[in-house]
């Protein structure tokens, strides 16, 4: 599930030749799904095959982002970067 700092999510160009080959009902399948499962956790299930295909590569570059998210948080509060105010 993502972070409740974290404020939002990178939707990758490559999967734009696969997306435009949906339908407007399919994009909004998905366009819902996503946000659902980046604002609240929720999996995604779909009999859909083009979907199911899309999804799972989408799921894992988004779970894949938010432990690469997760883990700089870790490090940032583990060794806060060097900041010096200027006076």
């Amino acid at each position: 599930m993502p972070s409740k700092s974290e404020t939002g999510f990178i939707m990758l160009k490559h999967w734009s030749e696969q997306i435009s080959m949906l339908s407007l009902e399919q994009k909004g399948t998905l366009f819902d799904a996503i946000y659902r499962h980046q604002c609240r956790g929720e999996d995604f299930n779909t009999d859909d095959g083009m979907l199911k295909i899309l999804w799972s590569t989408m799921r894992q570059t988004f779970e894949h982002n938010n432990k690469k998210y997760e883990k700089m948080c870790i490090a940032n509060r583990e060794n806060p970067p060097f900041i010096t105010e200027f006076v």
